[in-house]
């Protein structure tokens, strides 16, 4: 590097602050409400008409395959025929979205997804280093049905959900093996998850787990109920592959409503 590009390196960086910036695409998803966020979106999703947080309303089955995940399948098809593989996602979403998001914008596509998570003083990226031998805790297994078809994982992570799924489960006859829980090291509360390398940690170790009990019970089909951060459950999306079908549910207090089933 000759001393003339060198001045011109300092010069332009001194007229920009310092400031680096990097190619991103700024994408916005409404669910619950539409809001302003941090940097206008190139891209957005708004499907407020479909969801309304005063009832507790949410789509249904059918309203999922037939125009929100054609519409996420669309959006991948749009922005994969561009070079940039970083996602700076904001909104007020559902679980079922940020599963669905996170499927449809897969890890091994390259996808990298940077999501505010209050109240986190910065936000968690997919790519975050996860911890190794990251150990979940819970690991409870509830016997259902031996004739049953599939397994129920309910991913503790803000709080405990397995005896509203217990009663789901049985008040709609779901054939499942067995009611599984998992919870984070650190166990279920609000702040048991700290960082993204931990909440990378948690979403992998959920990930082969799933592997695990998929093979013990002889079935492909695994129901997903889970209680924790949004940017987590895009985490996790991303890892969904080659496990099957999965079926994902929205909380509705009471009880659960099905969603969207995920071809993996």
């Amino acid at each position: 590097m000759d001393r003339a590009t060198l001045h011109a390196l300092i010069e332009d960086s001194l007229s920009t602050g310092g400031i680096w910036t990097e190619a991103a695409i700024n994408l916005d998803v409404h669910n619950w409400v539409g809001g302003i966020y941090d940097r206008p979106p190139q891209y957005f999703l708004d499907w407020t008409a479909h969801f309304d947080r005063a009832t507790r309303s949410v789509p249904t089955s059918e309203t999922w395959h037939d125009v929100l995940l054609p519409e996420l399948t669309a959006l991948h098809k749009k922005l994969a025929a561009g070079p940039t593989r970083l996602i700076k996602m904001r909104g007020k979403s559902t679980l079922t979205t940020g599963v669905a998001l996170g499927a449809i914008f897969p890890q091994v596509g390259g996808w990298i997804f940077d999501i505010n998570q209050p109240p986190s003083p910065r936000e968690w990226r997919s790519n975050a280093p996860p911890r190794m031998q990251y150990h979940l805790s819970g690991g409870s297994e509830i016997l259902v049905d031996s004739a049953g078809d599939s397994i129920a994982l309910v991913l503790n992570v803000k709080g405990s959900a397995t005896a509203e799924v217990e009663k789901h489960i049985t008040a709609h006859g779901i054939p499942v093996k067995a009611i599984i829980s998992l919870a984070p090291e650190r166990g279920s509360m609000a702040l048991s998850i700290l960082d993204d390398r931990e909440a990378m940690s948690v979403a992998i170790a959920a990930r082969n787990q799933i592997d695990l009990l998929l093979n013990r019970y002889d079935v492909r089909v695994t129901h997903l109920f889970y209680y924790g951060p949004f940017a987590l459950s895009v985490f996790f999306g991303q890892l969904l592959t080659s496990v099957g079908r999965v079926h994902l549910y929205e909380f509705k207090e009471p009880g659960y409503s099905p969603s969207l089933i995920l071809r993996t």
